[in-house]
């Protein structure tokens, strides 16, 4: 059975009258050298266990069951599940039929690599189950997502790019965009480029500063045009007092004239820490109930 093969791709999905949802983002890899170039991604320090999310066909699985002693497949389309489990080159993958976003990594390993093939619509999702419901039980991810995806999140400060989704995926990792991938390796055809990224957990930021810097990010990017100082008295989840927004900036030796852009990671987590300690300070409560918010990217 080739699942690189268009050809035999379409008769597996015949045969089971099974067809690749455009809702879900199911486009199936078809290039061998494409899926062993992502399964050796990982540095050569990989984790015993793995986990894949989204196996499809299995066209990486074939490549990651033998580069782990373990590896666990998360598949929530259950025709596909169905098709893996009765795969035979595949009998050493245990998988799962779920939803990924639902399930505890720290149930099946104590720390683990993570890949997958991620459709658009649920990658912020992915990336917050990742980094906040599993944020010490992962080592290092791999993830094949829209190139557009992967640019926002590889971007650099002052860069069109670089967004509050930048900003959230640096809080936890440090991300690399490794290569990009042309449409022509996939089956059906996706009208997008993809690219590779490799996520690696930095542990440099305190989780409890999480959702006051992710309420700050939101403030930052409300209006790209318009200034920090400025986004801060006018993003309608913060509508700051101009004196707190002030002392803010003092406190972080920010410019009035300074753009959210142009202010990386490690100060967007001062200001933070700073934003908590006046929060208490000024019994802010009202505020304090917005940082408990879970705002999209």
């Amino acid at each position: 059975m080739n699942v690189y093969s268009p050809r035999e791709i379409d008769g597996i999905l015949h045969a089971r009258g099974l067809s690749p949802s455009k809702k879900r983002g199911q486009n199936f890899l078809i290039d061998r050298n494409i899926a062993e170039r992502i399964a050796d991604t990982a540095p050569r320090g990989r984790m015993a266990h793995a986990v894949e999310i989204g196996p499809g066909l299995g066209s990486l699985t074939r490549m990651l069951q033998s580069r782990y002693a373990s590896l666990t497949a998360v598949e929530f389309d259950r025709g596909f599940h169905g098709f893996l489990t009765e795969d035979a080159d595949l009998s050493r993958v245990h998988f799962l039929h779920s939803d990924i976003r639902t399930i505890s990594l720290a149930e099946h390993a104590a720390r683990m690599d993570v890949y997958g093939n991620i459709p658009y619509n649920i990658s912020s999702s992915i990336l917050e189950w990742l980094f906040i419901d599993n944020a010490m039980s992962w080592n290092f991810a791999v993830f094949l997502v829209q190139n557009e995806f992967a640019k926002r999140l590889a971007a650099s400060p002052g860069t069109d790019d670089y967004s509050a989704l930048t900003l959230l995926g640096n809080f936890s990792a440090d991300i690399k965009r490794v290569f990009t991938v042309p449409r022509t390796v996939f089956h059906p055809r996706p009208s997008v480029e993809s690219a590779v990224i490799a996520l690696m957990p930095h542990g440099r930021y305190d989780m409890q500063y999480f959702d006051v810097f992710r309420m700050l990010t939101r403030a930052l990017f409300h209006n790209r045009r318009k200034t920090f100082r400025n986004n801060l008295l006018i993003a309608p989840h913060l509508l700051l007092d101009m004196k707190i927004a002030d002392e803010i900036l003092a406190a972080s030796k920010l410019s009035h004239d300074i753009r959210g852009e142009c202010i990386d990671c490690d100060t967007v987590y001062a200001i933070a820490c700073r934003f908590a300690e006046i929060l208490r300070t000024a019994n802010a409560r009202t505020l304090q109930g917005n940082t408990k918010t879970t705002p999209g990217y």
